[in-house]
């Protein structure tokens, strides 16, 4: 180096300016970087959203087909219950006609002693 470069600091000047254009286009790359993590960060939430759309409406779905069926359940069981109480009523008519008919055999049985006494006195 010549003196009066060093005096003047010419050199250290152009060091100085090439070292910062390198930090620059250093720094362009960095940013360079952050825009396609942030471009692959948009998508990746994008994509969550629309999984997150789509798990709702599967939600939604099920929800439906729980509230379907538990409408279907209650249904069926008020028809077992009318079913049931159905059953009850003809069980206890039978028993009804069970009375009826054991107190006609009695009736019948009486009349049948009394008519053999009749028979069995006057023979």
């Amino acid at each position: 180096m010549s003196e009066a470069e060093f005096q003047i600091g010419i050199n250290l000047l152009i060091d100085k300016r090439i070292k910062l254009d390198e930090a620059i286009d250093s720094l362009g790359l960095l940013i360079l970087r952050l825009r396609e993590k942030r471009t692959v960060l948009e998508k990746q939430i994008e994509d969550t959203s629309v999984d997150l759309k789509n798990l709702r409406g599967k939600v939604s779905s099920v929800t439906q087909y729980i509230d379907e069926e538990r409408k279907g359940l209650d249904s069926l069981s008020k028809r077992r219950s009318t079913v049931e109480q159905e059953a009850d009523n003809l069980g206890r008519l039978i028993g009804t006609l069970r009375e009826n008919i054991a107190q006609m055999d009695n009736v019948m049985n009486t009349e049948q002693k009394q008519i053999k006494q009749l028979t069995t006195n006057h023979s």
